[in-house]
């Protein structure tokens, strides 16, 4: 069974370490499913997608360097995309091989364009797991992310 789940948002945005590691991939699927999971964004640097997507997930392969970050611009879009699904009441699941790094900066990255500061975003996410974001180019890569969301002047809400 999967290891590491967490809603960070309840029925709404959920994180998780590397599914089909622990057990069987179906296994993780059904859970996933069960928790009413719409799409899962893969942040591994090789994509499982091919063996996600025949269980009718909506699967996006994002890949991240291991305690890596990506570009500001690139995580910017993929993060109001989620933000979109989650208002129209489609859950996601965020995932990398552990599920603490490269998901809890993504997950943060979330809060950020949701309208949190990067030190709120992370500090709620570290009351759920103290483990989330593990590197300090990862913390760094948060504040200048805040910062390059705020210079866009675009409406952060959500109504999750």
């Amino acid at each position: 069974m999967i290891t590491g789940f967490e809603w960070i948002i309840k029925s709404r945005l959920a994180a998780s370490d590397l599914p089909g590691m622990q057990g069987p991939l179906e296994d993780d699927m059904d859970f996933f499913g069960t928790m009413g999971i719409i799409t899962i964004v893969t942040l591994t640097e090789k994509p499982v997608t091919p063996a996600m997507d025949r269980f009718g997930f909506k699967v996006i392969h994002f890949p991240i360097p291991d305690m890596g970050v990506p570009r500001v611009e690139d995580c910017n879009r993929l993060c109001r995309h989620l933000v979109m699904d989650m208002e129209r009441g489609r859950p996601v699941l965020v995932h990398c091989k552990g599920g603490l790094g490269r998901t809890g900066t993504i997950v943060c990255a979330i809060k950020i364009v949701q309208g949190k500061s990067a030190a709120d975003a992370l500090a709620d996410t570290r009351r759920i797991n103290k483990f989330y974001v593990q590197s300090s180019q990862q913390e760094m890569f948060l504040n200048e992310f805040e910062e390059y969301v705020n210079s866009l002047h675009l409406d952060k809400r959500i109504s999750c």
